[in-house]
């Protein structure tokens, strides 16, 4: 029998949360780990522990829309660093306290957020920050959508 932690448990609720709309599983991995994907990228080796309805609360916010973003007048191109889905972007640091910190706090300890929070708000060339879901259990899903000099492109930095 697989055993998790309250913590971990609340990551992999935010895992699936974060693919709303689509069929989901909580899976055991063949290394033991826990975790929560879409049906679609389940493998042969998967046990599945648990089928978990994630279905959308109604026909609005679908997760269709997407989002042109431009610093210092120029246009970051996805192909320039984002390969991966935004669901949230944060273009303030009010935004981030209110909405970003808090997130994490419930599951990153207080120094792991102010790591988050010093990397965003003490570096001259993030312009903004987004969320990339679902969030996981292996730290931050944030990227810094930065501006460089000798670059001709905003581009976004997960380090």
């Amino acid at each position: 029998m697989a055993r998790i932690s309250a913590n971990q448990l609340r990551w992999l609720a935010e895992a699936a949360d974060g693919i709303r709309g689509s069929s989901a599983v909580m899976v055991e991995r063949a290394n033991g780990d826990i975790d929560v994907i879409s049906e679609a990228k389940r493998t042969a080796s998967d046990k599945v522990l648990v089928e978990l309805e994630t279905g959308l609360r109604g026909p609005g916010i679908d997760g269709s829309a997407l989002v042109r973003v431009f610093v210092d007048g120029r246009t970051l191109d996805p192909a320039a660093g984002l390969t991966e889905r935004v669901d949230a972007l944060f273009v303030t640091q009010s935004a981030i306290q209110k909405f970003l910190l808090p997130y994490y706090m419930r599951f990153m300890s207080a120094a792991q957020v102010q790591a988050l929070e010093n990397r965003l708000f003490n570096d001259a060339r993030v312009k903004a920050a987004v969320h990339i879901p679902p969030s996981s259990t292996g730290g931050f899903r944030v990227g810094c959508v930065c501006t460089e000099a000798g670059r001709d492109e905003p581009f976004v930095s997960f380090s």
